[in-house]
């Protein structure tokens, strides 16, 4: 593995990249590599340059075979505005690659690496402007989804989206297998989408809880969100409820408890209802969320006074 730094950026070379580097050097076409390895780098330094003019810190970069991933500290806290502008940034900077390319073919400028250029930056931003997660116009498209139907139902769909793209790149890598015309190029790409949709599916959770934590954030910065209220059961899944999450408003889920004999209201916000998740996983249901609540009570009356998401309900 290769890494190197630019600023307090690590730029890493993955060895399966070095690797298909060599296999390309032994086919002569090393230099072709080169290139598409070169314009993968300069698509994430975009991502990475909008991430540092939105206020994010970019700490890494990571090339792999016919891909790059980039990680950001701060991403947490932002919101799905901020994620789809990082996310248009490589593109745009692939699209205008290609036409200074295509401006330099029309003025007379036929050299190979010009229309090589203009290819694979192409190539670059059709293929990273495919509506399924984790491409970067899945990433856009849940942004704009979000408003609608909720984070986590965005991803869900998006995600639903890229395992049918894997499903029919893999259905065509059968294909021209079959009838004696592999494409390594598709294979690699194929097998990188799985990859990457494994690790998306992953970190699913970590999604969710980066919208809840933008919202969380604007409150405690002083922002008025309005509040949606839904009275729901203790057996009710908190799964369940976050689906109801929208981004520009926050939840707040009644439960009825009854309690020495008397019946009354605890309602909870989505931060207690994600911190459940976290703690007891993604079977825990409202009842879960009460006790937990319940067991930081008991332990200390500040941290009580600290949980702004909980409180009970007025006569």
């Amino acid at each position: 593995m290769i890494a190197l730094r630019c600023g307090s950026i690590r730029l890493v070379v993955h060895p399966l990249t070095m690797a298909t580097m060599i296999v390309l050097a032994l086919i002569g076409r090393f230099w072709e590599g080169l290139l598409i390895l070169i314009l993968v780098a300069a698509h994430e330094g975009a991502h990475a340059l909008a991430a540092v003019l939105l206020g994010l810190r970019p700490r890494e970069i990571r090339l792999i075979p016919v891909g790059g991933m980039l990680r950001v500290e701060g991403l947490t806290g932002a919101g799905p505005a901020v994620e789809a502008l990082v996310a248009a940034a490589g593109p745009a900077f692939s699209l205008l690659t290609a036409l200074i390319t295509l401006a330099a073919y029309r003025s007379g400028c036929h050299t190979k690496i010009v229309i090589d250029i203009f290819k694979y930056s192409a190539m670059l931003c059709l293929f990273n402007l495919l509506p399924a997660l984790p491409m970067d116009g899945g990433r856009i498209l849940r942004a704009l989804l979000s408003y609608l139907i909720g984070f986590a139902s965005a991803t869900k769909l998006l995600k639903l989206t890229g395992l049918a793209l894997i499903g029919g790149m893999t259905g065509a890598v059968s294909f021209l297998f079959f009838y004696g015309h592999p494409n390594l190029t598709l294979i690699f790409v194929t097998a990188y989408l799985l990859s990457a949709w494994h690790r998306e599916k992953e970190f699913a959770i970590y999604d969710l809880y980066r919208e809840i934590a933008h919202k969380s954030n604007a409150l405690k910065s002083g922002k008025v969100l309005p509040v949606r209220e839904y009275i729901i059961l203790p057996d009710t899944r908190v799964l369940d409820l976050l689906g109801l999450c929208r981004p520009g408003a926050w939840c707040c889920f009644r439960v009825e408890v009854n309690a020495a004999g008397a019946a009354r209201e605890i309602c909870f916000g989505e931060d207690a209802a994600m911190n459940t998740i976290i703690d007891c996983g993604s079977l825990a249901t409202a009842a879960d969320v009460l006790r937990q609540f319940g067991n930081r009570r008991r332990r200390s009356a500040t941290v009580r006074r600290q949980q702004p998401a909980f409180c009970q309900a007025q006569d």
